[in-house]
């Protein structure tokens, strides 16, 4: 734990918007928390270490998630962050075959995952079920997507100015 604690807090990580955080706070019988928004090539992907996330702010592969139904960079970053909450809240503990030590994800971990399609990775029921629940959000909850979007355009005009 302690190798990969020092990983985590190596990274270029900035914390969410305020909105975001009281999104995870709202999700009963959940720890979710704290919740950042790293912009560091080491980590090239999202994810979740207990209740703490780690959401890839990335732009390089945000067109991958058209697939899922982004229709730009900053909903594929909105769709990273609540499908790391969906797997949170319904009680996914995880890849088991995610190593993460003080250097970062394991490279066999990366490869493995950059040779698999996002609409390929729906066969994994864990992964299709966090994807279903990112879709339910957007779709159910538009007024809260839509508060998730813009908190996250204005933390990153914020940013670039």
């Amino acid at each position: 734990m302690e190798e990969r604690r020092s990983f985590y807090d190596r990274l270029n990580k900035f914390q969410a918007p305020q909105a975001w955080v009281e999104f995870a706070r709202e999700i009963k019988n959940s720890r979710i928390g704290p919740t950042w928004l790293v912009d560091d090539p080491s980590l090239s992907r999202s994810l979740r270490d207990g209740g703490e996330i780690f959401v890839n702010t990335g732009s390089e592969y945000w067109e991958n998630y058209r697939s899922m139904g982004a229709a730009s960079y900053e909903e594929a970053v909105v769709f990273r962050f609540l499908h790391e909450i969906g797997h949170i809240v319904l009680g996914h503990t995880g890849a088991t075959h995610l190593q993460v030590d003080s250097k970062g994800i394991s490279e066999e971990f990366e490869r493995k995952t950059r040779e698999t399609s996002l609409v390929d990775s729906l066969k994994d029921s864990y992964e299709k079920q966090a994807w279903d629940y990112v879709k339910n959000i957007k779709d159910n909850e538009p007024e809260k997507f839509g508060c998730l979007l813009e908190s996250f355009k204005v933390w990153q005009h914020a940013r670039t100015q």
